[in-house]
């Protein structure tokens, strides 16, 4: 009897272990669907030297480095001149007045946007790396 009892409880801790991991890989491959990275880089019609290098740099570096991510639809670089009609809702949206370099996060159900404009300008031309090393940070923190 004692080993029927033991056999008995030795299934039902395999079954349970076995359900726990798969609810566990299920969360995680829902997580990594639902984890995307929008960067905007904002401009108007009229562009700097240093305008132009934070958005050629910053695309650039993206298709470079993330490349699969852009692929597979987890990552997207969005080019986008305010001064164009069809651009001025989502600058309202995302509350642009000026050039801006934002990164749009989502992570489930958690949405949070990083504004790392200062930086992109103080850099990009300067020493474009900290520019990238910027983004990669705020990237690599979702994959």
């Amino acid at each position: 009897m004692k080993k029927y009892f033991s056999f008995l409880l030795l299934g039902f801790l395999l079954v349970s272990f076995s359900t726990n991991a798969q609810e566990s890989e299920n969360k995680t491959t829902t997580e990594e669907i639902n984890s995307k990275v929008e960067v905007y880089y904002f401009h108007g019609d009229r562009r700097c030297k240093t305008c132009i290098a934070v958005g050629s740099v910053s695309k650039e570096y993206l298709e470079e480095k993330y490349s699969k991510e852009i692929e597979a639809g987890k990552l997207s670089f969005h080019d986008v001149n305010y001064d164009q009609a069809e651009n001025k809702a989502l600058a309202e949206q995302m509350e642009v007045s000026g050039s801006s370099l934002l990164v749009k996060k989502t992570q489930g159900t958690e949405i949070s946007t990083e504004d790392i404009t200062n930086l992109a300008f103080m850099y990009a031309i300067a020493n474009p790396q900290k520019l990238k090393d910027a983004l990669q940070k705020e990237i690599d923190s979702i994959f």
